[in-house]
């Protein structure tokens, strides 16, 4: 449990304004890097194997510290100090022992976003059981996804709301379900020590099987502290920091960021519903400058959505206690991050606090990130170069614009690799990003072939293993610069293309189309699909039917994985299917990679059926002809830099 901290640790927060020990000074807070020999500041004892020992020593400690506050709206709801949520969690975790949960079982936690969640993870984590969060299920998210996480973990108990409970156990039967409240009050004194070592697993994070079948990713308690003390040092995290998150606790930054992180640091921790940010981000802000805040996280698309609406509602606030606001789990692009820089440096905000990172579930949350005191590196590369795997600088500012997600002094190993070959690759040179070190996970949940595959790569010289993570990018100086998925790229006439290229282009076509929010989806019409004749459509402007998983090099923007899978399918109305058009043809690709099969990708092109423009018709648009049970032609979109955009946003 670790000595008395002395009366110090005792006394009240200090102002979260003053400098973090991690930060150096403010006078060499501009050349901060990591340094991984800095020690993390351990909330009043030495660090634990786990997280039931990383709370309870903090609970000993200072056991009236306030560890969790949930806002509703602008007003403060409720809080738990660090003492209530270890009672809370020694309750919970007598309540798993009493019906029946065995040390190693897994639990699912149907839980909305607040304290019962906190609580009721850390209660898993005190019974030595394996915590499965799981979004709730509403009338727009049945059960699909949740039946799917339960018979996949194999799940005979779950943690339930009262009101949801009964419902969930009139379609789940084979779970057993206690309703949250009921488990908080049982009896804490029974709880006995599971004695959970490093390699214990703490929780489940499962995919959200928007694109497959949910895969739940094991990560251990030795993952978790390994995580969170790369964390901590990347991005200068310890007892004096204010860290507030309204990130979904199913997905692994909301989890990490927002759950554990502040236990593992010993800070306080604001907490806000997702729906509280969705509803008016702004809200976001807000809190960020009324609670002092001094660290938070959201992906690209939530600082995007800061820049929406009147500025003159940003009055009063107040930016310039935050040190990180951390930028990961989608794509970063570089015109938000200048955007919301500009916009909110009159606020106090500071371009360095801009904290670029990427990560994935497979790696716990995060593998790096570009610590405080240095503005995002922003690098113009050729794209001509990119189309042969290479970065390579552009000359006079020009280029295509790339936002670095960190560098390379970290905790996790980061190999660039030739994904045909697992040749490792110098810097300046795309390939498949793979990982190692303490924060990977064990593998994917009861899928050992899937396991194998993920996590046991290795290099052609036969070192290893390594996390293969999908993701392609390169390393240009000492920063890693991620392009985005391997298996996402479109080819159109043997030139690789991003999904995100297209919800750009897309985007930029009006006004009414917001950043970030319409992912490019195939769209059928309803019927049968006519094909008595095929469709006409400029070949010069006209888009093939590109396919996903191409291998080799793209123009990819850069950025960190998106929790949302965007799919990017075959337009549907090129052509009025495969043989229809005798100017069909198809242009193939082909590669193995290391240690797998060979795959191919197919595009196609029309070639024949051009129709040239027609007088007043906008040139660069595609004319498709008229969809099945309809007079008229469908209204053409914009081209996309890949040829047409048959693609409809949706949404």
């Amino acid at each position: 449990m670790g000595t008395d901290p002395g009366p110090d640790r005792r006394r009240a927060p200090p102002d979260p304004a003053s400098p973090h020990p991690l930060m150096k000074s403010p006078a060499t807070m501009h050349a901060y890097r990591p340094d991984l020999s800095d020690p993390i500041p351990p909330p009043g004892t030495a660090a634990p194997g786990s997280m039931v020992a990383r709370l309870r020593a903090g609970a000993a400690a200072d056991p009236e510290r306030v560890a969790f506050t949930l806002l509703d709206g602008r007003e403060r709801t409720a809080a738990l100090t660090l003492a209530a949520l270890d009672r809370r969690a020694r309750a919970v975790a007598v309540a798993l022992r009493q019906a029946g949960a065995e040390a190693g079982a897994p639990v699912l936690l149907v839980l909305p976003a607040g304290l019962d969640v906190v609580a009721a993870l850390f209660g898993c984590y005190y019974a030595g059981a394996v915590a499965v969060p799981v979004r709730q299920p509403n009338p727009s998210r049945p059960l699909g996804h949740l039946e799917a996480v339960a018979r996949d973990s194999g799940a005979r108990i779950g943690i339930a709301g009262a009101a949801l409970a009964p419902l969930l156990a009139a379609r789940l039967g084979e779970v057993r379900w206690l309703a949250a409240e009921d488990a908080a009050g049982a009896d804490a004194e029974l709880w006995a020590d599971p004695g959970l070592g490093p390699d214990a697993v703490a929780h489940l994070q499962y995919t959200s099987g928007s694109t497959a079948a949910p895969k739940g990713v094991v990560v251990s308690h030795a993952n978790v502290l390994a995580n969170a003390r790369d964390l901590a040092r990347q991005c200068a995290i310890g007892p004096e920091s204010r860290i507030l998150s309204w990130l979904p606790h199913y997905h692994d930054l909301g989890l990490m960021f927002g759950c554990l992180q502040p236990v593992h640091a010993g800070c306080p921790a604001v907490l806000m519903a997702p729906a509280a940010f969705a509803q008016r981000p702004l809200a976001w802000l807000e809190a960020l400058s009324r609670h002092r805040i001094t660290h938070t996280a959201a992906p690209n698309f939530a600082y995007q959505a800061c820049l929406d609406g009147d500025p003159g509602r940003r009055r009063g606030l107040d930016l310039s206690r935050l040190r990180v606001a951390l930028n990961g789990a989608e794509p970063v692009r570089a015109e938000t991050v200048a955007a919301f820089a500009r916009a909110f440096a009159p606020h106090g905000f500071r371009a360095e606090a801009m904290c670029p990172a990427y990560g994935l579930a497979e790696a716990t949350l995060v593998a790096t990130a570009c610590g405080p005191g240095r503005p995002p590196v922003v690098a113009r590369v050729r794209p001509d170069r990119m189309q042969e795997d290479a970065l390579v600088p552009a000359d006079g500012g020009a280029g295509r614009a790339l936002v670095a997600s960190g560098d390379l002094a970290v905790e996790t190993r980061v190999v660039v690799v030739a994904p045909e070959t697992g040749e490792a690759l110098p810097p300046g040179r795309i390939g498949e990003i793979w990982l190692s070190g303490p924060s990977i996970a064990a593998g994917y949940w009861r899928r050992p072939d899937a396991t194998a595959a993920r996590f046991g790569a290795r290099l052609a010289s036969g070192e290893g293993p390594f996390l293969r993570t999908g993701d392609l990018g390169g390393v240009l100086g000492s920063d890693l610069f991620v392009l985005g998925r391997l298996d996402g790229l479109i080819i159109v006439r043997g030139v690789n293309h991003a999904a995100e290229d297209l919800e750009a282009t897309v985007e930029g076509c009006d006004p009414a189309l917001s950043p970030g929010a319409g992912p490019p989806s195939r769209s059928r019409p309803p019927g049968p699909r006519a094909s008595s004749s095929p469709r006409r459509c400029g070949a010069a402007r006209c888009g093939p039917s590109p396919t996903r998983r191409a291998p080799s090099a793209w123009s990819g923007r850069s950025g960190a994985r998106s929790p949302r899978r965007t799919t990017s399918r075959s337009p549907a109305w090129c052509c009025s299917g495969p043989g229809a058009c005798p100017g069909r043809t198809a242009a193939r690709s082909s590669a193995t990679p290391a240690g797998g099969t060979s795959r191919r990708a197919a595009s196609t092109a029309c070639t024949r059926g051009a129709r040239p423009p027609s007088p007043g018709r906008p040139r660069g648009r595609c004319r498709r002809g008229p969809r099945p049970g309809r007079r008229r032609p469908a209204p053409a979109w914009p081209n996309s830099r890949a040829g047409c955009a048959a693609t409809r946003p949706s949404g």
